[in-house]
């Protein structure tokens, strides 16, 4: 079995960071920073600038395929965004 050449790793933590790896290299792609979101509930939602607010979504939970991430926070939210994390397309409230 031949590995990918560019394969990338995903990880999040509870300070509401995403870590993009590349597994080949074993080296940190790209690390994003999420944020709670300004207004509730819309179709597409914007995410705070950091110098808005200190909070952070500490998330316990991701997964991705080819077009979508889905990330599970102690906030009680499952939030679908896009590759990017530019916005939130859909947030559902969830117990547990």
């Amino acid at each position: 079995d031949i590995e990918p050449e560019n394969k990338l790793v995903y990880s999040c933590t509870k300070s509401g960071h995403i870590f993009e790896m590349d597994y080949n290299k074993l080296s940190i792609h790209h690390v994003r920073r999420l944020l709670p979101l300004k207004n509730r509930p819309k179709k597409e939602t914007k995410i705070k600038n950091v110098s808005e607010s200190g909070d952070t979504l500490s998330i316990n939970s991701i997964h991705l395929n080819e077009t979508f991430c889905v990330t599970g926070s102690d906030d009680g939210f499952l939030r679908l965004w896009p590759l990017d994390f530019a916005h939130v397309y859909l947030e559902a409230e969830h117990e547990g």
